[in-house]
């Protein structure tokens, strides 16, 4: 039948639903249609409807059905109700449907590791819905190098139902200077140098024994570089990693795609010469747990719990996946022993180690400017986390990118892996050839991610203490009870399947 027999065929008059069926499906529609498109079966049936080539940001599905109809779908989270039928004619997309003829359609712009449901219901030529929605979840996949390691993790296990909370005690300002004016970095950042690009030349790295001793030098034409090769790994020569004062832990990600190198301190001055590090550690498979890294005041990972390019960004879902915080661990911590058990631990699971200088009678030992209320459950290696009973919109965040954070905070945590070595609280960002998180955060947001206090002058200091006072210490958090055990507050990211390649 051709588009104009369809209007003139006197049926297509009788009432506006009537009308726009046959306009698109141009088939002849009985007199009681509009009727009996609330009482009668309908006369379509769908046959096939499946995903294909799942993404990490997509997927394709294809639908049939038995006769020439109209398709209703719309995806929606996993978490949300199903539409009935006429909700879903409703709200959802439509696509014209030829009877047996199969339809392909992608879903885009979607989130990594989400679980959705995509709904269909179809209405045939009469107009009469099918009585019951048809529903395929879909779980969108992870790029690994975004998002790496394995879905048990700790980098990745969010906080459990059986979490054990306790006293953090954390100051919204850990100090002060002698005329009482704040000056400490609300918050402030630990630089991660995350470098993933397996294809690029190798450059050798070459050990340097400056470290953190002034005068700092940690170029290769320093005094201070040795002959001894600690490794060659590939990555852009015109990267430039600067000398500095920072950690600069380091995470490389060899030729195999899947084996990732670290060390520290990292540095690149020219693009001629070799890297430099004092150490590098053990390496980690980025399809693995990757508890271990750099971190020299606790050996936890470089790359794991870092906030990343594309994190706490407009529009975006917060980050989903532990975090890592530095703090000053004179001030917070509560004096500690190695070998006195009548003193608390100086570090707990998942850290291997605490800083050399821990419980020594140094400047830099833990506890060592303890407030009076210092809380016996901190220590390195802690995970602190808002309590999962605490309301977010009771914080009264100033900034929407706050409350991601907060949320982040509230479902995975941050563990402590170093201290800041000063009155701050340091987040560990990324930085390296794809790009700076903090130039990214300042350019979405109009202002810096790392900020001095000056007594809480604006909106995101104040929004980081407010978060950061509420932190409690997972007191239960253990290798059998990661996150504290339990039910998990967020479903758990995709499980990755490795290349088949040997590690490095």
């Amino acid at each position: 039948m051709t588009l104009q027999h369809c209007l003139d065929h006197s049926v297509c008059r009788k009432t506006a639903l009537a009308v726009s069926l046959s306009l698109l499906l141009c088939t002849p529609l009985s007199l009681t249609s509009a009727n009996a498109a609330t009482s009668a079966d309908s006369n379509v049936q769908t046959s096939t409807f499946r995903a294909d080539s799942i993404g990490t940001d997509h997927f394709n599905f294809t639908v049939t059905n038995t006769a020439n109809s109209i398709g209703y779908y719309k995806l929606l989270a996993s978490s949300e109700i199903t539409p009935s039928p006429e909700d879903l004619k409703r709200t959802a997309k439509s696509v014209l449907m030829t009877a047996n003829q199969p339809v392909s359609l992608n879903m885009a712009n979607l989130y990594p590791s989400t679980a959705y449901v995509l709904y269909f219901v179809a209405a045939d030529s009469q107009g009469v819905l099918q009585t019951t929605v048809q529903s395929l979840p879909v779980q969108t996949g992870r790029d690994v190098r975004l998002w790496p390691f394995s879905s048990d993790s700790i980098w990745n296990t969010p906080i459990g139902s059986g979490a054990v909370y306790g006293d953090a005690n954390l100051p919204a300002v850990p100090g002060v200077t002698d005329d009482n004016k704040y000056w400490s970095m609300s918050a402030g950042v630990d630089t991660e140098i995350i470098v993933l690009t397996p294809n690029e030349t190798t450059v050798k790295v070459v050990q340097n024994t400056s470290g953190w001793q002034a005068p700092i030098n940690r170029c290769y034409s320093s005094p201070y570089t040795t002959s001894v090769q600690l490794a060659a790994v590939p990555m852009p020569a015109s990267y430039i990693i600067p000398n500095s004062n920072k950690n600069n832990g380091g995470a490389f990600l060899m030729q195999d795609g899947r084996t990732l190198l670290q060390m520290q301190p990292a540095t690149h001055c020219n693009p001629d010469d070799p890297i430099t590090a004092l150490l590098t550690f053990p390496k980690e498979d980025l399809y693995g747990p990757g508890t271990t890294g750099a971190h020299g005041g606790s050996r936890l990972s470089t790359l794991g719990g870092t906030l990343r390019l594309g994190e706490l960004r407009p529009n975006t879902p917060p980050p989903r996946h532990a975090l890592k915080i530095d703090v000053d661990t004179r001030v917070v911590f509560p004096k500690c022993s190695r070998t006195d058990k009548t003193l608390p631990a100086c570090f707990r699971w998942p850290a291997l180690t605490a800083d050399s200088q821990a419980d020594k009678d140094t400047a830099y030992s833990y506890g060592k400017m303890a407030q009076s209320n210092v809380s016996k459950d901190m220590s390195m290696g802690a995970l602190l986390a808002l309590p999962k009973d605490l309301r977010i919109e009771d914080l009264q965040l100033e900034t929407s990118v706050a409350k991601q954070l907060a949320w982040t905070l509230q479902n995975y945590g941050a563990y402590i892996v170093d201290s800041s070595g000063g009155f701050n609280y340091f987040f560990g960002v990324e930085t390296g050839p794809a790009g700076n998180f903090t130039d990214q955060f300042a350019k979405d947001w109009g202002f810096n991610f790392d900020q001095y206090n000056k007594n809480g002058a604006t909106a995101w200091v104040r929004d980081i203490q407010r978060i950061i006072v509420k932190l409690k210490v997972v007191t239960n958090n253990g290798p059998t009870s990661i996150g504290g055990g339990g039910t998990p507050l967020q479903p758990l990211a995709v499980p990755l399947s490795p290349p088949a390649t040997q590690l490095r």
